[in-house]
């Protein structure tokens, strides 16, 4: 494959040398330089879309591993409410049973009494009628 001469001009597919250069008009060197200068914003223009489009995917890709590393983080912070969860359950059962203990001892102490005073008013009875059938 033959390179090109070191002074060769590139333009939109068109091959210029030096000697062809100096061949054109002050009109066609001022056609040239415009052609050239609006290739050239052409060209800046896409070298700032790519940029743009670089930085966008840089972005996404800092965004993805913020995504990530929020993903770990909430992901803690479920496994610690699960766990004050599991936690404030335990302690409400616990207190559920020590409440029903008392609940029971309470009720174990009421029907004592309760059986108490009956035996207390069994004697009474008791005594009272056996007072009436002496007054007899």
């Amino acid at each position: 494959m033959r390179r090109p001469p070191e002074d060769a001009l590139f333009l939109k597919g068109l091959k210029m040398t030096d000697r062809d250069l100096r061949r054109l008009n002050r009109r066609e060197l001022l056609e040239l330089l415009i052609a050239l200068e609006q290739e050239n914003e052409a060209l800046k223009e896409q070298v700032r879309r790519q940029e743009e489009q670089l930085q966008s995917r840089e972005i996404e890709i800092s965004e993805f591993g913020s995504l990530a590393e929020a993903a770990l983080a909430l992901n803690q912070v479920f496994e610690s409410a699960d766990r004050a969860a599991a936690q404030y359950l335990e302690n409400i059962k616990r207190r559920s049973e020590q409440q029903k203990s008392e609940y029971d001892r309470i009720i174990a102490e009421a029907e004592e009494k309760v059986q108490e005073l009956l035996h207390g008013m069994e004697l009474d009875s008791l005594k009272n009628q056996s007072e009436q059938d002496e007054a007899e």
